[in-house]
């Protein structure tokens, strides 16, 4: 079960690296279609190793983790390079970043195709990845460890360490693409609940401090313009959200 579940986390954070650096090539890119190109060929590439490997055991997981990340590590570094490689060199494009809840965001039909319209407008997009909720649900879990909800030695150690494994691969996958693309420093859960503390207590727990405190403290951060956030009709979170970012604004 670990090592599923450690190969399933890590393919869940490549998938995120995937998407973003097609949205970070792709309005730059020297030939249309070059970076969707790229992104179709990788994708498949990750579904054909993900097929072809049998679930891991729990000691060649942890190497795995240490090591070449179930071979993914490569296809990642490859792919970087790609997506670099169709890229104009010139002055980068203002960034927007889409947050909001999960699916909506994710899904271009319930978003009304929101990214390709600010690419048509002379923007690029930063996506608020999938991976982030994942971050954020293992860091209320710490917090609640620390008030001492968790009071069994062996359910902290075994949270402490999945937390620090999936953080880990999570940083290191970002850390490749970084280098090739010009990323600026991962927005981690712990930035995000920092930055809407002003606005949003961290006791309500769900996404709105997610939607909320990504974009401010990308904005401060100077690596966004502006924000879209997005969601189901008469979503709550986005609901505070849309409330607190009028706030924001005047800040």
């Amino acid at each position: 079960g670990y090592g599923l579940a450690t190969r399933g986390g890590i393919s869940f954070a490549a998938g995120d690296m995937l998407i973003q650096a097609l949205l970070t090539a792709r309005p730059e890119e020297t030939e249309p279609g070059a970076a969707q190109a790229v992104y179709e060929e990788t994708q498949q590439e990750i579904i054909r190793l993900l097929e072809s490997q049998p679930a891991p055991s729990l000691g060649n997981s942890l190497m795995e983790t240490l090591g070449g990340l179930f071979g993914m590590r490569a296809i990642c570094q490859k792919a970087a390079a790609r997506f670099a490689s169709v890229m104009r060199r010139q002055e980068k494009k203002p960034v927007v970043a889409l947050v909001g809840e999960i699916y909506v965001r994710l899904d271009p039909f319930s978003n009304d195709f929101v990214i390709e319209k600010l690419e048509q407008r002379g923007l690029a997009v930063r996506l608020a990845p999938l991976g982030e909720w994942l971050e954020y649900t293992d860091l209320s879990n710490e917090m609640e460890i620390r008030k001492g909800r968790f009071s069994a030695p062996d359910a902290f150690w075994a949270r402490a360490v999945s937390m620090f494994i999936q953080r880990s691969i999570t940083q290191r996958l970002y850390h490749i693409f970084a280098q090739e693309l010009g990323w600026p420093e991962r927005t981690t859960a712990a930035a995000s609940l920092k930055a809407a503390a002003p606005y949003i207590r961290p006791e309500l727990l769900g996404e709105a401090v997610l939607t909320l405190g990504g974009p401010v403290h990308e904005y401060r951060q100077g690596d966004i313009a502006g924000v879209v956030s997005v969601g189901p009709l008469e979503c709550m979170p986005n609901k505070i959200c849309e409330a607190q970012f009028f706030h924001v604004q005047r800040d």
